[in-house]
């Protein structure tokens, strides 16, 4: 009989990206209609948001392969940035038309 374990990095990766398809289907499943009449292409928005998330998905492992003694030192730069990222959300009219 054939057994898969899996690590908890694997499992990890495994359930971000199971949830990963399941908001794409979400996304498609919200959009198909409103997309395919204003552009002609019922994938436009899932296309969009699956590029996105494939640029995140190798972040994550390309941050995963830096040395952890390297990111002892940023907690406060990143912490910082996350925080002037997230003030950013709350300015009117920025990212907009």
């Amino acid at each position: 009989m054939l057994t898969f374990r899996f690590s908890d990095r694997g499992l990890l990766i495994l359930s971000v990206a199971i949830l990963t398809c399941i908001g794409l289907l979400a996304i498609y499943a919200s959009s198909s209609v409103p997309s395919a009449q204003r552009t002609g292409d019922a994938f436009f928005f899932v296309r969009k948001q699956a590029a996105a998330a494939f640029l995140c998905f190798l972040g994550i492992f390309a941050f995963g392969h830096v040395p952890q003694r390297y990111l002892d030192r940023l907690p406060l730069v990143l912490g910082t940035l996350s925080l002037i990222l997230l003030a950013l959300v709350l300015v009117p009219g920025l990212g907009g038309k």
